[in-house]
């Protein structure tokens, strides 16, 4: 079992070997090709997903348009949480952008861990309110920042995902138009281009 998923896990609560071993049983491991749906909108999300390696893309579908609502790389969680928690059908779909590497867990085997004690109760609970302070948290951020700030506050935190993901799906996610985001990573481009030149020249 990949250890960083342990080491996720334990930022919320502490296991104890034989914690950790019950914990090890109920996860399992899988590789995907790029372009691999996980969850398909109308689908039940049955898996929360730990990314090794790769990027996902959680999105939706509005007419004709697909609207990027998440992307998620190595260390992240990702599943269609309300549907996980509801049992109802996805909104959303969750693809993988490049080839990855992922560590999930099903529905049944999360239940089997709370039935094993409170302490993997409380690793729910905190894993799931960790997600929604997330989202809260973005929600926030599209609409009190402009269209520039949330731009940069991304490349600031996310340079890896800022060259790997195509740029409609970057623009989407950030809510920008896709004819400004161009101008946006040009003049960040010509930025880093006269630094360097600058630097060179030292």
């Amino acid at each position: 079992m990949p250890e960083e998923v342990l080491s996720y896990v334990r930022r919320f609560v502490d296991l104890d070997p034989a914690e950790a071993k019950l914990f090890t049983r109920q996860v399992q491991v899988m590789t995907c090709s790029a372009r691999q749906v996980l969850t398909g909108m109308g689908e039940v999300e049955n898996h929360i997903y730990f990314i090794r390696k790769g990027i996902v893309r959680k999105y939706f579908t509005k007419g004709k348009e697909e609207v990027t609502v998440q992307l998620c790389s190595k260390g992240d969680l990702t599943s269609s949480i309300a549907s996980f928690i509801t049992g109802k059908p996805s909104d959303y779909v969750l693809e993988t952008l490049e080839p990855s590497a992922l560590v999930f867990i099903t529905r049944s085997g999360l239940d089997q861990l709370y039935s094993c004690g409170v302490n993997f109760e409380k690793m729910g609970r905190m894993i799931f309110l960790e997600a929604m302070l997330a989202k809260e948290r973005w929600d926030m951020e599209r609409m009190l920042h402009s269209p520039l700030e949330r731009f940069q506050s991304f490349n600031q935190k996310h340079p890896h995902l800022m060259q790997q993901v195509p740029q409609k799906y970057l623009a989407s996610l950030l809510d920008i138009e896709p004819e400004t985001f161009s101008r946006y990573k040009a003049r960040l481009a010509g930025h880093a281009a006269a630094k360097n030149h600058k630097k060179n020249a030292q």
